[in-house]
């Protein structure tokens, strides 16, 4: 999808501000950054329809879509591991699950913990 010019240089204004937390946090930090621009960019997009002069996301905004981000992250990661799957229920969301393999390396962790 095509964003208006001023919808992507926003977004991509404020993933570079995320570029040393993505570095920090994640194996895969390019992933976080274009999943950040995409969920930047679909917001926005809503905004601008209404208002191309006043489409910015409020801090609370941000945030959300920073920890939502963060969370689908993680859980690609985890996936790309074998460490947990995922299928979509009856209404399009995504239930997951660990894998045997995840199950038991979280046996071994209990194990080491206890």
């Amino acid at each position: 999808m095509s964003y208006p010019a001023e919808v992507t240089k926003y977004s991509k204004e404020i993933s570079s501000e995320f570029e040393e937390y993505s570095l920090l946090e994640f194996t895969k930090p390019k992933e976080f950054i274009y999943l950040l621009e995409k969920k930047i960019e679909d917001e926005c997009l809503k905004l601008w329809i209404d208002d191309p002069e006043d489409f910015r996301l409020t801090p609370e905004q941000l945030t959300e879509i920073a920890l939502t981000v963060t969370t689908q992250t993680h859980l690609n990661s985890l996936m790309s591991q074998g460490l947990i799957d995922g299928v979509e229920d009856e209404n399009g969301k995504m239930v997951y699950f660990p894998t045997e393999k995840g199950k038991e390396i979280h046996k071994q962790l209990e194990h080491e913990t206890n």
